[in-house]
């Protein structure tokens, strides 16, 4: 394959990325702001103390996880409805009107979610 091919298809997969993740921190900023409860943003803001460096690691999905990026998400942000079939899908279409968001936008959606909560916070 030419390598202006790959260089051309490397760069549209940054721009995408790019694209999941801000909408991914706009929709979060939302969340946060309208529909998140306080024990939802406190247990992001513990899930983003435990990973200190591997934040971002742990935003990339892989084989070897059972759960998607955006279902272990839910399983600790919102628990209670990881405990039922559908409870992730149900967060996601609530939160953000996509049932089946990619990492970069999850990753993205956290960090929004995070901003608000910190700035609230800031404010007690």
């Amino acid at each position: 394959m030419e390598e202006t091919v790959i260089e051309r298809l490397r760069e549209s997969n940054k721009r995408y990325d790019e694209r999941q993740y801000q909408d991914g921190l706009k929709a979060g900023q939302r969340w946060a702001m309208h529909k998140a409860d306080a024990g939802e943003l406190r247990r992001l803001e513990r899930l983003q103390g435990r990973l200190e460096n591997d934040w971002d690691t742990w935003f990339q999905s892989d084989d070897t996880r059972a759960q998607s990026t955006a279902g272990r998400f839910v399983s600790e942000v919102a628990p209670e409805l990881s405990a039922y079939p559908g409870g992730a899908r149900e967060f996601w279409e609530t939160a953000a009107a996509d049932e089946h968001p990619e990492d970069e936008f999850v990753r993205g959606f956290a960090e929004g979610a995070l901003e608000v909560w910190d700035e609230a916070q800031a404010k007690f």
